[in-house]
């Protein structure tokens, strides 16, 4: 193999790995817990803010009262679920405008 191809395939397979793990992130069902989970989404899910997805996303927490942190996700491209919060309106999710299954139950608040 001459240097040229070999630094061709040493590209494409930085490329080729770079997406897998930047999209790897996203591509999770990711959990978070508490109100400082939604706050630190941005900071701890930077590249799902970026691309605008998530795979699956679950929030469950009563300290939650805000999901203003999620400003940035437009699509959940599969399960998104919202339990036993202290929300008191889904108003902050106007971004998100893709759902593939949604499931919202025990927010006592929620009107």
């Amino acid at each position: 193999m001459n240097i040229i191809s070999k630094a061709t395939l040493t590209l494409s397979l930085f490329c080729f790995l770079s997406f897998n793990i930047l999209n790897a992130q996203c591509s999770d069902y990711i959990s978070l817990n508490s109100q400082a989970d939604v706050d630190d989404f941005a900071a701890n899910y930077p590249d799902c803010i970026s691309q605008g997805w998530v795979t699956g996303l679950y929030i469950n927490g009563s300290d939650i009262v805000d999901l203003s942190g999620l400003s940035g996700i437009t699509e959940v491209k599969d399960q998104f679920g919202i339990q036993n919060t202290s929300l008191t309106d889904l108003s902050t999710l106007t971004t998100i405008n893709k759902v593939h299954y949604i499931n919202i139950g025990n927010n006592p608040l929620l009107t």
